[in-house]
């Protein structure tokens, strides 16, 4: 369950990156793959995680208890945000 802050944050990113002249900011691979059907948000995952941290913690480092996470995904990495109660932020 995430907390309204969490839930706002979480809604603002993607009102952000779901606008279609963001992603002339995304490595060309990613505009390729979501011109080819990729989830519209491919791509976004390290800054969505980054403005994230920023909003919800005010630091990068040791920001209230939320962690940075990465995974490989589809043969390439993939980043979220754990929140303190374990929620994925993503």
């Amino acid at each position: 369950m995430l907390t309204e802050k969490e839930n706002q944050a979480v809604k603002m990113i993607h009102l952000i990156i779901e606008n279609p002249e963001m992603r002339r900011y995304l490595k060309k691979q990613y505009q390729k793959s979501i011109q080819q059907g990729a989830h519209p948000h491919t791509g976004f995952c390290s800054m969505a995680c980054d403005a994230l941290r920023r909003i919800l913690g005010g630091q990068v480092r040791g920001f209230g208890g939320y962690k940075l996470m990465r995974v490989i995904h589809e043969g390439g990495p993939h980043y979220y945000i754990k929140t303190p109660q374990g929620a994925i932020l993503d």
